[in-house]
């Protein structure tokens, strides 16, 4: 995803606060993932009044078995 910000423990947008424990992925954009992926340049987004907020918990990166072998089976998501 695009801006994501890893290992946080806490973050603070105006009156909302977060914490995660163990650490998440956090990121705040002013478009969402969808006008993202339809925008074919960078003058196709426009802000809105809205910041989107996506949090990512337990999640595996690219190189699980797209690139070599799988997680070991202690560090396997269940």
């Amino acid at each position: 995803e695009n801006g994501a910000r890893a290992d946080v423990r806490r973050v603070e947008l105006g009156g909302l606060r977060i914490e995660g424990d163990p650490e998440f992925w956090f990121t705040a954009r002013p478009w969402t993932s969808e006008q993202l992926d339809a925008a074919r340049h960078l003058t196709d987004l426009v802000p809105g009044d809205t910041v989107w907020v996506n949090l990512d918990h337990a999640q595996h990166g690219i190189g699980s078995q797209s690139c070599g072998p799988g997680p070991l089976p202690r560090y396997a998501l269940r």
